[in-house]
């Protein structure tokens, strides 16, 4: 999970200059599905991470190639973000309860 830092150094091209290239450090960051990529997406364009753009390459529809050092914050984040938005029987049962004593005593008769 990280890129390898190599000179490229063609020596009958370049005669005996090396040239090197940009290299950044990045993990393979694998989403289980469209939408979780699309919060990372997300996060990134709202610079929501340490106030920086992270993904340096979106690969395909559940794998991208982000930042090394940011990775167990984008973490963090789909976790907060799934358990807010988690099915919770408790709170379905509150709601019906406190909807059901709201409705006793309402009815009319015709």
């Amino acid at each position: 999970l990280g890129a390898l830092l190599l000179p490229l150094c063609p020596a009958s091209a370049l005669r005996g200059r090396c040239l090197m290239v940009d290299v950044t450090l990045g993990a393979l960051l694998t989403c289980s599905d469209v939408a979780t990529q699309q919060f990372v997406q997300f996060l990134n364009s709202q610079r929501m991470i340490d106030g920086a753009e992270f993904i340096l390459q979106i690969l395909d529809d559940t794998h991208l190639f982000v930042q090394a050092d940011k990775v167990e914050k984008i973490m963090a984040e789909i976790d907060k973000f799934s358990d807010s938005n988690a099915y919770n029987n408790s709170t379905v049962d509150d709601v019906n309860a406190a909807s059901s004593s709201k409705v006793k005593g309402k009815r009319s008769r015709r």
